[in-house]
């Protein structure tokens, strides 16, 4: 019984020891799991702005593209009324113009889409 008692502080010891390193790696969990969504949450904005980014330089790319197919329909019109042009030229000069505006306007929806899911993806709700 004696030695018994003597024991105790000794297991007591080795309990408190056991706990603290449970303690431990539980804080190391929690810091890796932090860790990680820190990770996740960058990568997310991070793909989220280059999507941006190469929309908004297919943005420029189209409305520089609708620009000068307006142009050239407006030069197709000057043409046309000098006679110069037949109207099938300027007919098809049109219809060039209004898919550029029609690939613009897809262009613009998605960049307005892309920069909604970015801006949520920063923690906006």
């Amino acid at each position: 019984m004696k030695r018994l008692c003597n024991m105790q502080p000794v297991l007591q010891q080795k309990k408190t020891g056991i706990q603290d390193e449970i303690a431990d790696v539980s804080r190391e969990q929690q810091v890796i799991n932090y860790r990680q969504a820190v990770y996740m949450v960058v990568r997310e904005v991070s793909e989220e702005f280059i999507s941006c980014d190469k929309l908004s330089g297919q943005h420029k790319f189209a409305n520089t593209c609708t620009a000068i197919t307006l142009n050239a329909s407006t030069d197709g019109q000057l043409l046309f009324r000098n006679e110069l042009a037949a109207y099938l030229e300027l007919v098809l000069t049109n219809d060039n113009v209004l898919r550029r505006e029609a690939g613009l306007a897809r262009v613009a929806a998605r960049l307005s889409t892309a920069a909604a899911v970015f801006y949520h993806s920063l923690g906006a709700r």
